[in-house]
């Protein structure tokens, strides 16, 4: 990838030469090395082979606006998100890429998920052609969608969902005004932190969740008022 041979070395020994010692009833044994080296899948090797195939010309990637640069993958952590046209050769071409990827590095874990203007024709034919499942409506990432279109409300509507499932569980005659203060702000705020870390929520969702609060927090009971 065109790195410095003198900083691929200094990488290369905090690598390889590891060392390990296991300690049995409070006597070291023998050092040993390891010799399986990193197991997990190094996802850089296949960026690498994807930016070549754009190079080339065999791949093509998306554009996040008619203006902007062709985007052919995206990488975080260990996991890679592929974009590019749901042809038959584009399909063949990206397969033989996973395939030399799959064949230094293990098995591989996809699904591919087609825009809205695709026919269905095309799609079973990438599918078929890849051997993995075609969704209309993708897993969530780290407990956030994947994909957020106009409808946000309906995408982020588990929130609320999540936070009515906790106020359900709890018991509102056990629990005085301080008690549903602490719940409040240690776990029903904590629920959409993540998500509005990562998405401008709408406003009405941004309401409804505090309405939820609101509702919690002025429950009607002995000697309580409701919150007009």
């Amino acid at each position: 990838m065109g790195f410095a041979e003198g900083w691929v070395n200094l990488i290369m020994k905090c690598v390889t030469p590891v060392s390990y010692a296991v300690n049995i009833n409070g006597c070291r044994g023998r050092i040993f090395q390891s010799s399986r080296g990193l197991r997990q899948g190094d996802p850089l090797s296949l960026s690498s082979l994807l930016r070549i195939a754009k190079a080339n010309g065999t791949i093509k990637g998306a554009r996040a606006s008619r203006g902007g640069p062709e985007i052919p993958h995206l990488l975080f952590a260990d996991d890679c998100m592929l974009f590019g046209e749901a042809t038959e050769q584009r399909a063949r071409n990206i397969k033989n890429i996973l395939q030399e990827y799959e064949n230094c590095s293990g098995s591989v874990k996809s699904t591919i998920f087609c825009s809205s203007n695709t026919t269905e024709e095309a799609k079973a034919v990438v599918s078929s052609l890849l051997g993995v499942k075609s969704s209309s409506n993708p897993e969530k990432y780290l407990g956030l969608p994947n994909m957020v279109g106009k409808r946000k409300k309906e995408a982020f509507q588990n929130l609320v969902d999540r936070i009515n499932s906790r106020i359900d569980s709890w018991s509102s005659r056990l629990l005085s005004q301080g008690g549903k203060e602490v719940l409040i702000k240690s776990v029903l705020q904590a629920i959409p932190t993540y998500a509005m870390s990562c998405f401008l929520l709408p406003k009405s969702l941004c309401e409804k969740i505090e309405s939820r609060f609101a509702r919690f927090w002025w429950q009607k009971g002995a000697g309580k008022r409701g919150i007009h």
